[in-house]
């Protein structure tokens, strides 16, 4: 009985461990945007650079600079967490001028690939001229693409809210 009893802690605690761990580096990943901007830095200099053999073909974009829209919806979700008043918020991106540029530069290049390219197009060009107006709508369109159920926005953060969360989210 106390083996069993032991044995069953223990694994408790494992499956614990490994659960936190794993949120922990869910987290971590989404709150590092650095994967936005250098999948777009990666599509500019390619763009910008091509080389001598590919000057003959059409332009590609390598597989390294593609985001899947899953992830695209992802960090559109993440960055207006930063905007948007919700019960739940889980995850955030910064939402800074060269993010959404970063973004927008993947979006246009695979906005044909995109059920809703032209849509995070716009919305991310929006953002770029300062109106981030459509927070609540863009965040509640990505949460009932991924089935929201808890965390609805409700309204936009004012800007005391909105330091408030930078400074509590994004400790530099």
């Amino acid at each position: 009985m106390k083996n069993t009893l032991l044995a069953s802690g223990l694994i408790l605690g494992l499956i614990a461990l490994i659960g936190g761990g794993g949120y922990y580096y869910i987290q971590q990943s989404f709150e590092k945007s650095e994967g936005i901007t250098s999948i777009a830095e990666d599509l500019s200099e390619q763009q910008e650079e091509p080389k001598i053999e590919e000057l003959s073909e059409e332009p590609k974009v390598s597989s390294e600079v593609e985001m899947k829209e899953a992830q695209v919806q992802e960090y559109f979700h993440h960055m207006t967490h930063q905007k948007v008043e919700a019960d739940k918020k889980w995850g955030a991106v910064k939402m800074t001028p060269e993010n959404i540029e970063s973004l927008l530069v993947i979006v246009k290049a695979n906005q044909d690939k995109y059920e809703h390219g032209e849509y995070y197009r716009t919305i991310l060009e929006e953002w770029q001229a300062g109106n981030f107006e459509n927070a609540v709508s863009v965040h509640n369109f990505v949460w009932q693409l991924k089935g929201g159920t808890v965390g609805r926005a409700t309204g936009l953060l004012d800007e005391a809210e909105e330091r408030a969360f930078i400074e509590e989210r994004f400790k530099d």
